[in-house]
């Protein structure tokens, strides 16, 4: 799922902003941002890992895996739903969905009723990938901070 951000610099009032897919829409982040236009120091209401209470942690993980997973899933499962029940059930007349389009020949609606069902798969499991990249979030992000002297340049954060 992609996450759009803009921010703007405390002092000289530069805006930051990007669109990125791989990002995580969570309170993890560097609690300091310094701005590459001005070297000023911003303040974030991200914290980094290691400073997370246990609470905050073990919310973080169940956030991030457990309820990404089973959403995933969920929407995976409406798209198999869809593609079922458009496709394969059976209607009144002992035919399914796809027997009748073809009868009649109507391949553009196997084409549209197939995609409507693909979609939601493809959507979730795309996204099943976010579920599994949080420790390496955690690494890069204490990393960076860590490099830098404690704090993390704007065009860094907010490429």
């Amino acid at each position: 799922m992609s996450i759009y951000i803009t921010s703007k610099c405390g002092h000289c009032n530069v805006k930051w902003e990007f669109l990125n897919n791989t990002r995580l829409d969570i309170k993890l982040g560097p609690p300091v941002i310094k701005c590459f236009h001005c070297n000023g120091l911003n303040k974030t209401k991200y914290k980094l890992y290691r400073d997370m209470n246990s609470f905050e942690k073990l919310w973080l993980y169940f956030q991030q895996t457990f309820l990404r997973f089973i959403f995933n899933l969920f929407v995976i499962g409406m798209g198999l739903g869809c593609i079922y029940g458009f496709l394969l059930m059976e209607g009144e007349n002992g035919k399914n969905g796809l027997t009748e389009m073809l009868e009649i020949k109507n391949y553009l609606g196997i084409v549209i009723f197939s995609c409507m069902g693909m979609g939601p798969i493809w959507l979730g499991w795309s996204n099943l990938k976010s579920c599994f990249i949080l420790d390496e979030r955690i690494k890069n992000v204490e990393d960076v901070f860590d490099s830098n002297g404690g704090f993390v340049w704007s065009h860094e954060f907010y490429r």
